[in-house]
């Protein structure tokens, strides 16, 4: 939850949402849990604070977060903003994060075309566990780049058209409006019967130009951490601090700053789990 929160906690815009809101007088709802969790954090009146009301808030829509067990950061992010759609599906804090794609298959048969456009939060990447076992990097735009390739579909495609299963394509594109924050996840947890997290080393930066778009810019602002293996481990955090503009890491209770040159650096890089980008005005 430490992890998730400090990751939330430092887009700029959703923070200084939540600090221009009136206090609650009453949390009865999770946005109001967030908003008081967040005019907490930046009063600068406490050294830390406990997220308890969040959690409860949380875990009546995911019940996996009902223990004490360890989970998964970006299924708190993602169980978090499910909980104020449930509750608000037009709340501001929704919003930022939508992805729209465009989801194109092609009937191999005749060239038959269904298209279907989908909205999300977050943006889930593959790895590949070949590059984990031969120690070599890959460039986070690749990854982006092979989201949107066109790829054979696994099996064979029901085509409405050709009233017939047939061969097929799908194609991916990530489509305007662009996200105003943009959730990477990279996904280390295999669901294949695999025991072994996959390690891949993925180069990012903290700036982009060009990232989903011709025209587009995106700034780093967090990275949850994931040190360990599948069955066990520590998240961590290194965020901005959009006011000092200098880079934190927040392990548990322990927050020390570190130099901006060490955030991208191949021992932190290889932890990263959760990747948070925010759009820059053109």
């Amino acid at each position: 939850m430490n992890s998730a929160i400090q990751c939330l906690s430092s887009i700029q815009i959703l923070t200084e949402w939540a600090m221009q809101r009136k206090p609650p007088l009453k949390c009865s709802n999770v946005i109001d849990v967030y908003i008081s969790l967040v005019q907490a954090m930046w009063s600068g009146r406490n050294h830390c604070f406990t997220p308890r009301d969040l959690k409860i808030f949380v875990s009546r829509v995911a019940p996996l977060f009902t223990d004490y067990g360890q989970q998964d950061s970006h299924e708190f992010m993602n169980s978090f903003i499910n909980a104020v759609e449930y509750i608000d599906p037009n709340s501001f804090i929704v919003d930022i994060f939508r992805i729209t794609t465009e989801s194109k298959t092609i009937c191999q048969k005749h060239q038959h075309i269904d298209m279907i456009n989908e909205t999300t939060t977050f943006l889930s990447l593959p790895l590949s566990e070949i590059e984990s076992y031969n120690s070599t990097s890959t460039p986070l735009e690749d990854l982006i780049r092979k989201f949107s390739q066109e790829n054979d579909l696994n099996g064979t495609y029901y085509c409405h058209q050709c009233n017939d299963y047939t061969p097929a394509r799908q194609k991916t594109t990530i489509i305007s409006p662009l996200p105003r924050v943009l959730i990477i996840q990279l996904k280390r947890f295999p669901f294949d019967n695999s025991n072994k997290k996959i390690d891949t080393l993925v180069q990012y930066k903290l700036e982009y130009k060009n990232l989903l778009s011709n025209n587009d810019k995106y700034k780093l602002s967090a990275v949850s951490l994931h040190s360990g293996s599948l069955f066990g481990g520590h998240y961590t955090t290194i965020a901005r601090n959009y006011r000092t503009k200098k880079w934190y890491r927040f392990d548990d209770s322990h927050v020390i700053e570190i130099d901006n040159k060490n955030v991208t650096v191949p021992f932190i890089a290889q932890q990263a789990y959760v990747l948070i980008y925010l759009k820059e005005d053109n």
